[in-house]
């Protein structure tokens, strides 16, 4: 069976975007997940879309969150298609 929805880093409590409009603009968030844990992230900063790690927790806000991630996704789709007809 195939799921629906896939849960990514931007469904989760531990992914912040909005402290870091700077790596937000890039479509980046911070994972606070490891933050007090002994396994420390090199780079905590990933992007949106990334698949769900074991910390996963998932947010109390999703409305919003389910709403942005779908717009997101229907903006890379339209570039995308925009630039294959380009080619």
């Amino acid at each position: 069976m195939i799921r629906q929805r896939e849960e990514v880093c931007a469904h989760c409590q531990n992914y912040h975007m909005k402290k870091y409009p700077e790596h937000a603009a890039k479509g980046e968030g911070r994972c606070s997940g490891y933050d007090d844990g002994f396994a420390q992230l090199r780079n905590p900063f990933v992007r949106w879309d990334t698949p769900a790690c074991a910390l996963y927790t998932k947010a109390l806000d999703m409305p919003p969150r389910v709403a942005w991630i779908e717009k997101q996704r229907a903006k890379e789709q339209q570039q995308s298609t925009s630039t294959e007809a380009q080619t």
